[in-house]
């Protein structure tokens, strides 16, 4: 079971935000041979787990292939941005997901050694060793972190939001509807009754995910279901026009983009005039777009913090380029790595109220 104390999760993340950052040299020999470590890792877990427990390899191993090479995008960032603590976390949720799927807390010990290993096979001294003493300490602590199996902590869910989730996981697209419906005819705002019902839907959702307490194809067409809600509500109960412009847009590599488009709906029913970009685009696209269609304000979103330097990185060229654009950032890692963001924008904002209000009052003060 996974520890809901936090405490031992604040000993491991005090233990990694002790760390100082990366020597250049070290970087940039990760980053050259980052390719090479992938394979390298994916192989020694393979081993690991084939000679442990076969049958459980055999049911979970595009599981485990696909988290071992995300782990090194997870590295990736973690490294550049000296962001060691995120790695508590995250390994945290990892291992959630490995008990969920009846791998015990001893098949993310053999990931993260298949990674030490990886690393120190191929990166020599002094290089090397700052490359996996963050993995160490990571190591030392999974036993803490994790017992055979994960409570299914409980998502706080008002009785509307059940409600809508049960019509959701139903596929009843007409029931959603009438409820949804009900709640704007009673004068409530679209924005609000996105955040407070609609949004907790979506984290139920990815929760069970995680849990694998649903399969892929359940996930996915209860997302497509909040897509098609989001597509109805986005327009009914729009306030009268603000006046303001906003760009709405997922930095390079992030790919869940409901997120966004809830914002997107969130922010036209509030009167703004928008353009959403949907998922992931390069950088210089995200650029050209910016160029074109001249925002007041540009809301990024960022998940995984795999994809903290590309939004670091679109946030520099937005501030070079366009310094009169009010810039937000938004998503789960958006606050793990508020630090890194923070020098670059105007606001990381937790709900979509909160990013409509922030950016409002930061535009007409301008004015």
């Amino acid at each position: 079971m996974i520890d809901p104390s936090a405490a031992r999760l604040a000993a491991l993340s005090a233990d990694l935000a002790a760390l100082p950052p990366l020597p250049a040299p070290a970087l940039a020999e990760f980053k050259r041979v980052r390719g090479h470590l992938v394979n390298l890792a994916a192989e020694r877990v393979a081993v690991a787990m084939r000679n442990g427990d076969p049958e459980r390899w055999a049911a979970q191993r595009t599981f485990v292939d696909d988290l071992a090479a995300r782990f090194g995008d997870l590295l990736a960032s973690v490294y550049a941005l000296a962001l060691f603590s995120a790695l508590a976390t995250e390994s945290l949720w990892h291992l959630s997901a490995f008990a969920a799927r009846g791998l015990h807390a001893g098949a993310y010990r053999s990931l993260v050694d298949g990674w030490v290993m990886a690393i120190q096979g191929t990166i020599k001294p002094p290089e090397g060793a700052a490359l996996v003493l963050p993995l160490e300490i990571l190591r030392r602590h999974i036993a803490d972190l994790a017992v055979e199996r994960p409570p299914r902590l409980p998502t706080h869910l008002d009785a509307e939001a059940q409600a809508l989730l049960e019509h959701l996981l139903a596929q009843d697209r007409a029931a959603s509807r009438r409820l949804l419906g009900s709640l704007l005819d009673a004068g409530r705002r679209p924005i609000e009754v996105l955040d407070t019902v609609v949004m907790p839907c979506l984290r139920e959702i990815g929760a069970r995910w995680q849990h694998d307490e649903m399969g892929v194809v359940e996930e996915h067409a209860a997302s497509e279901a909040v897509q098609y809600l989001l597509a109805q509500i986005g327009g009914r109960g729009a306030a009268s026009p603000l006046g303001l412009r906003a760009l709405v847009a997922c930095v390079p590599g992030e790919e869940h983009v409901l997120g966004t488009t809830a914002l997107v709906a969130g922010l036209e029913s509030e009167g703004w005039e928008v353009v959403q970009l949907g998922r992931s685009m390069p950088q210089a696209e995200l650029m050209r777009a910016v160029g074109k269609y001249g925002p007041q304000a540009f809301f990024l979103s960022v998940t995984l913090v795999a994809h903290l330097p590309a939004a670091v990185a679109v946030a520099t060229e937005v501030r070079r380029l366009h310094p009169e654009i009010r810039l937000f950032f938004g998503g789960s890692a958006a606050h793990l790595g508020r630090d890194a963001l923070r020098p670059h924008a105007d606001g990381i904002v937790a709900t979509l109220t909160e990013a409509h209000a922030v950016a409002a009052k930061l535009l007409r003060g301008r004015a």
